[in-house]
């Protein structure tokens, strides 16, 4: 595989992000979560859950697609 990218021939801009907004605050937004390694989904969870989204988890593929199922509406 290769990547190409476009060639800048200006200067850089180093630019910082402000950590408040690297994850934008949800507003109940529903957010399901598949990961197969506990930690991280834990992890992933938490940060989403501490800025507003209803969060629903599931440990594989086959979990997550029986979850899809049994909930009316998902964001994301």
């Amino acid at each position: 595989m290769c990547l190409y990218l476009p060639r800048i021939a200006g200067a850089v801009v180093k630019q910082v992000a402000d950590p408040t907004e690297l994850v934008a605050p949800g507003d109940g937004e529903t957010v399901v979560v598949i990961d197969d390694e506990p930690l991280i989904r834990m992890l992933v969870v938490e940060a989403l859950e501490e800025n507003g989204y209803r969060v629903l988890d599931a440990g594989d593929g086959p979990s997550g697609l029986r979850l899809l199922g049994s909930v009316d509406h998902v964001d994301l």
